[in-house]
């Protein structure tokens, strides 16, 4: 039997199917998205956002659990449309710096993507503020060696990226 996670109206789930990451937004004065899909779905992925109440003029930070091209495929797009900061963790934003298209698995799903600048390299412990809650940074490699997990205290949830699989 599965248990049914209510959401807070300020943290809403954006799902996508699969072979392509889901995201989490965050609402509110500088709203937060975690993880951005492909590329090749950056438009359906600013229609999700803006079904959700929020402008992707509005983001203010896209937070990558780690560099997988469905993870980071869309945030070029999202960027040139909107003032938000990327935040990852080192090793991947390493990989982006070199314009690595192996580790991010671009060749590997058939997928294209612009690379973009990371602003904030997280590290173990780090906190982020979404609103009125806390992300706390684990690095938690395996599905990938710079893979993050993002728990949030006061909803007592963890956004793992890839790192956990129902019944994987």
């Amino acid at each position: 039997m599965a248990h049914e996670i209510h959401l807070p109206p300020n943290v809403r789930f954006i799902s996508r199917g699969w072979l392509n990451s889901n995201s989490m937004l965050f609402l509110g004065d500088a709203p937060l998205l975690i993880d951005s899909g492909y590329a090749s779905h950056a438009q359906a992925t600013m229609d999700l956002i803006h079904a959700n109440d929020v402008r992707v003029a509005d983001l203010a930070t896209i937070v990558h659990t780690h560099c997988h091209s469905d993870h980071i495929g869309g945030t070029h797009a999202l960027r040139a449309q909107s003032r938000a900061k990327t935040a990852m963790h080192p090793i991947e934003a390493a990989w982006l710096r070199a314009g690595e298209r192996h580790l991010t698995w671009l060749d590997y799903l058939d997928q294209d993507a612009t690379f973009f600048p990371v602003d904030t390299e997280l590290n173990e412990g780090d906190v982020l503020r979404a609103g009125v809650v806390s992300l706390r940074i684990f690095h938690t490699p395996g599905h990938s060696p710079g893979g993050i997990s993002l728990y949030c205290p006061e909803l007592s949830l963890i956004f793992s990226g890839d790192a956990v699989w129902l019944q994987g």
